[in-house]
């Protein structure tokens, strides 16, 4: 949206980018990789990230979301951006993991502040308690309590981290 501001017009971006150009450009997440998964998967916020991948996927590939904000409504949020009839082409294909919110965004536990601190001494990258921590723990969660295996999964870290390990 343009907006004036005294006098002179500036470029308003919703927060977390969340509008129909965001979306667009997040399409280009899936159209870069040289490879096609079974799963796909990423923390969700404002849903930009996750529609862009959702309607860029392959129809036999599903895509996990992990909203980090209790009480957040995917399916509402994921319409209002695209609407009805666009979600329904993607509803098939997502699965929503609504329970590791661990409390909120931004909100942690024992439970989650173990899991991240396992889970980046063992790994050449980290994640963290707000977003990718929560995604992670609720993908591992997923994969196991439906004994997934031999199956392709991306995980897409959508950041949250000012540095990464060098290993």
């Amino acid at each position: 949206t343009i907006v004036e501001i005294g006098g002179q017009n500036f470029l308003s971006i919703p927060e977390g980018g969340c509008n129909l150009n965001g979306v667009k450009g997040c399409k280009e997440i899936v159209t870069e990789l040289d490879d096609n998964f079974d799963y796909y998967c990423l923390a969700q916020g404002t849903t930009t990230t996750s529609l862009g991948i959702a309607q860029s996927i392959p129809k036999s590939a599903q895509l996990i979301v992990v909203p980090v904000l209790k009480g957040f409504n995917s399916k509402i949020e994921m319409t209002s951006v695209i609407g009805e009839k666009e979600y329904e082409k993607i509803e098939n294909q997502l699965i929503i993991l609504d329970e590791f919110h661990f409390g909120g965004y931004a909100k942690t536990d024992t439970i989650l502040d173990e899991f991240i601190k396992d889970f980046n001494g063992q790994n050449s990258f980290e994640i963290e308690s707000t977003y990718t921590g929560k995604a992670m723990y609720g993908l591992m969660n997923f994969l196991k309590s439906k004994n997934i295996r031999n199956k392709k999964v991306l995980f897409v870290h959508t950041g949250g981290l000012s540095k990464w390990k060098n290993s």
